[in-house]
C-alpha cells in the first residue's frame, strides 16, 4: 500500500525533470521536489520527530509550504496546518490541543507566531520558514543543512494519520 510521503519520491521516478511546482518565476522539477523533502524529513527525524508526533505550519503559499507536507509524510509524523488568518488566542488553542512538537512559520505570520510562543503551555520548536523574517533562530533551511537526499528509513504505518484539519465557523474556535 502506497502512502502520502511516496507520492514525490515514485513521481521524481518517473518524472525527474518535469516540473512539480511552479510559483511565480520560481519552480522545482519531481527530483528536487522529493530531494527537498528528503533532507526535511532527515532534518526532522535528526531533531527528534518520530511516527506519530504532531508537526504544525502557519504559512501562506510559498515553495516551501509541499516540501514541508511531503517531509513530515516520510517521517510518518502528522501535519498540522494551521488557518494564517488566526488571531493569536485561535493559534494558541490549536497549538495547545493539537500538541505539535515543532511549528514552521511563514515570514508574514512571525510576530503572531513569536508573541503567541510565550503563551503556550507546552514546548514547541519554532522553526521559520524564511530567513528574512522574525525568528528564533531556528530556520527551515538550517534544519536541513548537510542532510541526506536518501529516502529517510522509516516504515510508515498506511492506517496511520497524515494530517489534522481544524475547522471552524464565523464564531467560536477551531475545532477537529
Amino acid at each position: 500500500m502506497r502512502v502520502m510521503g511516496d507520492i514525490p519520491r515514485l513521481n521524481a521516478r518517473r518524472y525527474p525533470g518535469k516540473k512539480a511546482l511552479i510559483m511565480g518565476d520560481n519552480s522545482m522539477t519531481f527530483k528536487q521536489l522529493n530531494n527537498s523533502a528528503n533532507r526535511l524529513a532527515n532534518g526532522l527525524i535528526s531533531s527528534g520527530i518520530r511516527s506519530g508526533d504532531k508537526v504544525a505550519i502557519m504559512a501562506q503559499n510559498c515553495m516551501e509550504f509541499p516540501v514541508i507536507v511531503y517531509a513530515v509524510a516520510k517521517c510518518g509524523a502528522v501535519l498540522v496546518p494551521i488557518n494564517f488568518r488566526y488571531e493569536k488566542k485561535e493559534l494558541i488553542y490549536v497549538a495547545e490541543n493539537s500538541d505539535p512538537k515543532m511549528l514552521f512559520f511563514g515570514a508574514e505570520n512571525g510576530s503572531l507566531i513569536l508573541d503567541a510562543a510565550n503563551d503556550f503551555d507546552k514546548y514547541i520548536k519554532i522553526i521559520a520558514i524564511s530567513e528574512n523574517g522574525p525568528s528564533k533562530g531556528l530556520s527551515l533551511k538550517s534544519l536541513m543543512k548537510e542532510q541526506s537526499e536518501i529516502e529517510p528509513a522509516v516504515i510508515v504505518n498506511p492506517d496511520s494519520a497524515a494530517m489534522i484539519m481544524y475547522t471552524s465557523g464565523t464564531t467560536g474556535f477551531p475545532s477537529l
